[in-house]
């Protein structure tokens, strides 16, 4: 199998997922501490054989790609305009909405989880491979460390 991760750089903390691309499903869903994500990286390349990095192009984008080119494997910048939006829709999509807030648009709740970034993640990773990914853990996703 080849594997896919995506990250949603952020100045403390970054999204991080874990993709099968062959059968189009999210391995793992993390929210790490910017300092981390350098380690969770090695350690998931370890596990899994990882053809390609993606990476939002945002906050801290570039201090985390010099330090990701350590692992020798290859990095691509992607364009993260509106995935924070983007991951809200993405995140109900995954996570039905109850049925009292069905009436209200997508766009407009706040999930309780506030925290979407690996939705974000998750986000660049479907709009750079342009088909969609699927969930199938009941954890939404996991801070880490």
């Amino acid at each position: 199998m080849k594997f896919i991760i995506s990250i949603d750089p952020g100045n403390h903390k970054c999204g991080v997922i874990l993709a099968d691309k062959i059968n189009k499903v999210i391995v793992d869903g993390r929210i790490v501490k910017t300092k981390y994500v350098t380690y969770l990286v090695g350690l998931w390349s370890q596990k899994y054989f990882i053809d390609l990095i993606i990476i939002g192009n945002g906050t801290s984008s570039n201090n985390l790609i010099s330090n990701l080119k350590n692992n020798k494997i290859p990095l691509k910048k992607v364009n993260e305009k509106n995935s924070t939006l983007l991951a809200r829709e993405r995140y109900w999509e995954i996570w039905p909405k109850p049925m009292y807030l069905k009436f209200l648009p997508k766009g407009m709740i706040i999930p309780k989880e506030k925290n979407l970034d690996a939705i974000a993640a998750l986000v660049l990773l479907e709009n750079f491979m342009k088909y969609k990914f699927l969930w199938e853990s009941d954890n939404k996703f996991k801070s880490w460390p």
